[in-house]
């Protein structure tokens, strides 16, 4: 009896810790992480939808085999061809602080056909653009991989284990999702660095994906009465009533990962260059480390959003004190230097940026919100 009462206790605890999309907001919106850059998107397609991601460049011979498609065929596609509006992915990046700033850039983008074409295109029209906008990086939301709804009952059976403790947990199983569904969809982006100078940029890729939902029988069941005293072996599925709901939650989850991802992964700089800026009583303290020896550093204060008049913003350079320190990774530079406040609290201005220039002619910056800053 008491294995019973603890299995029972056991199933509840994962039933309730089942989140919804807004919780799973939450979640992020709370996550430490957050990058300090003022970052412009790009959205492909038209009318503000995101279009059906480029197709990947093709396997060289002897690569892996495609994968072969398992279970019951719900849906071909579950996002496309209607996707989702693109001011969703936007919204989601400000709201759930995956920036310092975010900073939509319009962008053509018919034509293109392939990954190479965008990147060309990107350095063509809008490369310049953002540096003028002092922005530290491109992040371009290239569309969806939708590749359907498969289900596969293969690990149920009319006396397997999960039947078994249906039977057992019932009625208080009632209350738990008894199915998961995982739509074969992507939401796939690619992030550039305005301080690399290279004749062909190399993004860093972003892909995230939906995650699996867990559907109650009156939910997913052909026939929601029977699903509330049958085991779900016994019960088929209502197939279209299935799709709309992992729709939905794909949907509301793709923007959702994206911002995860971005708070997680880690983005590499030159000369694995890190800065840190802190505010004192009377002025702001800026500290730098990389490999490479500092040469220059900027500062511009900055309002959010975009700059419409660039000719009224003025950067000013610093005065640098260089030092080489030894690390665990070896010697690394130093560089300090001392900011006067009236070159941070600018009327109108809510943004503080640096540019920092190392001796092998390569750039990094970042942006801080001059509110956040540590003092």
């Amino acid at each position: 009896m008491k294995c019973a009462l603890a299995l029972l206790l056991c199933l509840l605890s994962q039933g309730c810790a089942s989140l919804s999309p807004r919780e799973h907001a939450e979640q992020v919106a709370g996550m430490p992480g957050r990058k300090p850059l003022r970052v412009g998107v790009v959205t492909l397609g038209s009318e503000r939808v995101l279009p059906e991601a480029l197709p990947a460049t093709a396997a060289a011979p002897g690569g892996a085999a495609p994968r072969t498609p398992v279970g019951a065929l719900y849906a071909e596609r579950t996002l496309l061809p209607e996707s989702m509006p693109a001011d969703e992915v936007l919204e989601a990046l400000q709201r759930l602080s995956a920036f310092t700033d975010v900073v939509l850039l319009p962008f053509d983008s018919r034509g293109l056909a392939s990954r190479e074409g965008v990147i060309q295109r990107i350095q063509d029209r809008i490369w310049s653009v953002a540096a003028a906008q002092e922005l530290d990086a491109l992040l371009v939301v290239e569309g969806v991989r939708d590749g359907g709804l498969r289900w596969s009952n293969a690990e149920e059976g009319l006396f397997s284990l999960d039947t078994v403790l249906w039977w057992v947990t019932w009625p208080f199983g009632l209350w738990l999702a008894d199915r998961s569904y995982e739509a074969d969809c992507e939401l796939q982006a690619m992030l550039f660095w305005l301080g690399d100078n290279s004749s062909s940029p190399v993004p860093i890729d972003l892909i995230a994906t939906a995650g699996a939902e867990s559907l109650h029988p009156w939910e997913r069941a052909n026939s929601p009465l029977l699903g509330l005293l049958l085991p779900p072996a016994w019960v088929a599925d209502d197939e279209a009533a299935v799709t709309t709901a992992v729709t939905n939650w794909s949907r509301a989850m793709l923007p959702i990962n994206l911002v995860r991802q971005i708070k997680t992964v880690s983005f590499p700089s030159p000369g694995n260059t890190e800065l840190s800026l802190t505010h004192t009583a009377d002025h702001y303290r800026l500290v730098m480390h990389s490999d490479a020896e500092f040469t220059a550093a900027t500062v511009t204060a900055l309002p959010r959003g975009a700059l419409a008049d660039t000719t009224a913003r003025t950067s000013t350079n610093l005065e640098l004190t260089n030092t080489i320190e030894l690390s665990p990774r070896g010697p690394r530079h130093q560089g300090e230097a001392r900011l006067p406040k009236a070159l941070v609290e600018q009327a109108g201005c809510s943004l503080v940026r640096i540019v920092v220039t190392l001796a092998s002619g390569e750039q990094t910056s970042q942006t801080w919100a001059i509110a956040d800053l540590p003092r």
